[in-house]
């Protein structure tokens, strides 16, 4: 099973083999599980961006390195990581626009 698999594949996979008809939500999950794409795997790759920022600013002490959250019901969730090294030889900004602005920039420019 991979991430290209459809849940649709894997239910007439369980109807074939086992003779069991499962439905689209269930194999669904049963994917995600497999594949450890479920809430525990993703909390456990969260706890890992603390151990990354302390490294970043270990190996430079002067680097920038924010990780921002927001409260979604108590639960803290992954929002931006920003690590940028002390020395930049030339800041610059970009901003980008929202995902609905830059369709007409995609046509134009093949981006």
């Amino acid at each position: 099973m991979t991430k290209a698999t459809k849940p649709n594949d894997i239910s007439d996979a369980v109807a074939h083999k086992h003779g069991v008809v499962i439905g689209y939500e269930v194999a669904k999950n049963a994917k995600k599980l497999a594949l450890g794409d479920d809430l525990q795997s993703q909390a456990a790759q969260f706890a890992k961006l603390v151990t990354y920022i302390r490294a970043v600013r270990a190996a430079d002490a002067n680097a920038t390195a924010v990780l921002t959250t927001h409260d979604m019901r108590g639960v803290q969730r992954f929002h931006r990581l920003f690590v940028a090294p002390a020395q930049v030889p030339r800041l610059s900004i970009i901003v980008v626009p929202s995902f609905a602005l830059m369709a007409p920039l995609r046509r134009r420019f093949s981006v």
